[in-house]
């Protein structure tokens, strides 16, 4: 049976952050209750397994949000280092890393999804909105996005996207703010290419 942590009203103080300074369950996962609001975590948050937070909450952690399995969120997921899932992370709302975002299956997004350094996928990023990075953009199938497609907003020598195939409504932008050049690596299904290199896989 699965060790789970139950975050509810019960362990916020007043300000809504979690009573201790992290949340971590490193036997089992963690789940948070319904209709929390922001749920605010003063250093990390941690689970070997999975991280569901439930429809009207959202979490938001001073340093990093890590799962060894899947991070899924009826709203939004925050955090001011990086969000880190060995399978997936998907929320209803946007997901949002100062650093990086990284999942070895999927990241998908009902709205935004934005990292300050960059985003990694073993299969798919798919965003209702904007995907953008700081750095490079990688998925191992395909990049999806209502908006926009923007990396390289650092402007490190990091700053190409790849994927088998990239499909937007707006614009793809590789190396928005980089000296160099930066490479779209993989097929234009639609959008428009303002800044970057095709190049076929």
């Amino acid at each position: 049976m699965v060790n789970v942590l139950r975050v509810t009203k019960a362990d916020l103080d007043e300000n809504n952050y979690y009573k201790n300074e992290s949340l971590v369950n490193d036997e089992g996962s963690i789940e948070v209750a319904a209709n929390l609001g922001w749920v605010k975590v003063r250093n990390f948050v941690r689970c070997n397994s999975g991280l569901f937070i439930e429809a009207g909450s959202f979490i938001e952690a001073g340093e990093s949000i890590e799962a060894g399995w899947f991070i899924k969120a009826g709203e939004s997921i925050e955090a001011r280092w990086f969000i880190k899932a060995g399978s997936f992370i998907k929320a209803g709302s946007f997901i949002k890393a100062r650093e990086s975002i990284k999942a070895g299956s999927f990241i998908k997004a009902g709205s935004f999804i934005k990292a300050g350094e960059f985003i990694k996928a073993g299969s798919f990023i798919e965003a209702g909105e904007s995907i953008e990075a700081g750095e490079f953009i990688k998925a191992g199938s395909f990049i999806k996005a209502r908006e926009s497609i923007i990396s390289g907003l650092l402007g490190t020598r990091l700053g190409d996207i790849i994927a088998k195939s990239l499909s937007v409504k707006l614009r793809i932008c590789a190396g928005f703010n980089c000296k160099e050049t930066k490479k779209i690596i993989g097929e234009i299904k639609s959008g428009k290419v303002i800044l970057g290199k095709v190049v076929k896989l």
